[in-house]
């Protein structure tokens, strides 16, 4: 599987700042969990999508968040 033309740097950088609103997401037109993911983070006043936004991190540090297409986000 060949690794998608999406930056890691941009895509870490997106979610270390804005991934509990789902623009890490929205980078990787990723737009229904993305749009979930910032209704998630709004509804809860955002002590919820702390959660989420941490797994995605971890996703990203490790090499396993994928774009839409199942194309992986590496270094």
């Amino acid at each position: 599987m060949n690794p998608t033309p999406k930056s890691w740097s941009t895509l870490f950088l997106l979610s270390l700042f804005f991934g509990a609103f789902g623009i890490d997401r929205f980078y990787l037109d990723k737009y229904g969990t993305g749009l979930l993911k910032l209704l998630v983070s709004i509804l809860s006043l955002g002590l919820l999508a702390w959660m989420w936004w941490l797994v995605d991190l971890i996703l990203i540090l490790t090499n396993r968040m994928a774009d839409k297409s199942g194309q992986l986000v590496t270094k």
